[in-house]
């Protein structure tokens, strides 16, 4: 029951940045969800296949840091921030490739790749806070800046510390690695499709207050 509110959680926040898709963020944010539906979706089918499904999510990870890091950049005005975030992405696509490939294989969950990603994201989150510029007095709850970095910022904060530690957990213990993580992974992903699908609504309340 639980994945199935999971699901429908990110299905209203890509429903939704389909019908904000104007905003140029929000088109950052709507790749990011299609890319995310898909990646489940595969998931869930090689899942049920019963074969390893762990070769996706390293993969995904290069898209969802690039998207992510995309649409903070588009939040933060400072040119040296925004050149190093830019900056950032082929270095972190390189730097994980070599961990999948080299290090590691891509059957083994990805965990160092997720924790370097987790750790530049909230770095990023942090910048975007500061970054935060009251409007017209508009309540910086329908700032869509807040709310999507907060969404971030939540999410990964919360769940860098349990994949640093999935791999260890599924050597001892596979069933009780996946309950848990079941457990971490869907409560944060509530916190963030949430979170996200009222940022993105919250362009339109920015809107408002830019014309008025």
């Amino acid at each position: 029951m639980d994945v199935y509110i999971y699901y429908g959680c990110m299905l209203i926040c890509f429903v939704a940045s389909i019908l904000y898709f104007k905003y140029p963020t929000v088109k950052f944010l709507c790749l990011l969800l299609f890319i995310s539906i898909l990646t489940e979706t595969i998931v869930e089918f090689v899942g049920t296949k019963g074969n390893i499904f762990f070769p996706v999510y390293h993969y995904f990870v290069l898209a969802e840091y690039t998207l992510i890091t995309m649409t903070l950049r588009s939040f933060i005005e400072n040119r040296l921030i925004k050149v190093a975030m830019l900056f950032s992405i082929p270095v972190f696509i390189l730097f994980s490739l070599y961990i999948s490939l080299i290090l590691k294989t891509l059957k083994d969950y990805p965990s160092i790749n997720i924790n370097i990603e987790s750790m530049l994201l909230i770095i990023w989150c942090l910048l975007s806070f500061i970054s935060i510029r009251v409007v017209n007095d508009l309540s910086i709850f329908k700032l869509p800046v807040f709310w999507c970095t907060f969404a971030f910022f939540v999410y990964f904060s919360g769940t860098i510390s349990f994949n640093s530690i999935y791999n260890l957990l599924l050597e001892k213990n596979q069933e009780r690695a996946r309950t848990l993580f079941s457990i971490f992974n869907l409560s944060f992903n509530y916190i963030l499709y949430i979170f996200l699908t009222i940022g993105i609504i919250s362009f339109r309340w920015a809107e408002k207050s830019s014309v008025q």
